[in-house]
């Protein structure tokens, strides 16, 4: 078979060799969610854009075939439960979850070398909850979640602009209901990988895993 032309070459490509200090595994504690919590900090703390920002992949069947698909979102919360985040439940996004609940949701931070691999099933949140998250958003955010269908082709973006300036029109001054189409998942993890970059590829990785019995946290460390 003759081998496809190469358009872009990135072989030499070659990140920085970093020095992190290792995971200590006795150190890391139990509770792999409290733990991520320090590590987002950690991202906080930088001058980078979005810290918070994941990566979430669905999947869907297309016949007897599981295609995944993933797209970034904003974690807007962690809590005892797991991750927050908002988004159009009748997005492409959104129904693969109504269909398949079982999502992952990954953390990339290459300053710090850092990554969280998160795994389990994800739930919607009240509709009181995401009404409190709704009502603290930016009015022009408030409207365009109000305007868009999430996924669906349209004609030009001048018609998206259109009805984002109609509706901004008509509910000046009033306030702005949350479209039940609109509204908060929280992902509930089974699973939770950090990995710390280190030197020649001696990464460290630890994996929690939900023990389905005792419903305790089981951790262990991972070859790189």
């Amino acid at each position: 078979m003759k081998e496809p032309n190469v358009i872009l070459d990135l072989n030499n490509i070659r990140g920085k060799n970093r020095s992190h200090d290792p995971i200590k595994k006795d150190k890391i504690g139990n509770d792999p969610i409290t733990f991520s919590c320090e590590w987002i900090k950690d991202a906080l703390n930088l001058d980078i854009v979005n810290p918070n920002s994941a990566i979430v992949s669905s999947a869907s069947l297309s016949g007897d075939i599981i295609k995944p698909n993933a797209r970034v979102v904003l974690v807007k919360e962690v809590n005892e439960k797991g991750y927050v985040f908002y988004s159009h439940y009748n997005s492409v996004k959104g129904q693969e979850l109504e269909n398949n609940p079982y999502v992952s949701l990954l953390f990339f931070w290459d300053d710090l070398a850092r990554q969280i691999r998160i795994s389990g099933k994800i739930e919607k949140l009240s509709p009181e909850k995401s009404d409190e998250y709704f009502h603290s958003k930016p009015r022009g955010s408030q409207i365009s979640a109000c305007i868009s269908n999430q996924s669906r082709p349209i004609s030009d973006r001048q018609s998206l602009d259109e009805k984002m300036n109609k509706l901004s029109i008509e509910l000046e001054g009033k306030d702005i209901n949350r479209p039940d189409t609109w509204g908060g998942y929280v992902i509930i993890p089974e699973q939770i990988e950090f990995w710390q970059g280190q030197h020649d590829r001696m990464h460290d990785r630890i994996l929690f895993v939900k023990n389905n019995n005792s419903r305790e946290w089981e951790k262990s460390r991972l070859e790189p």
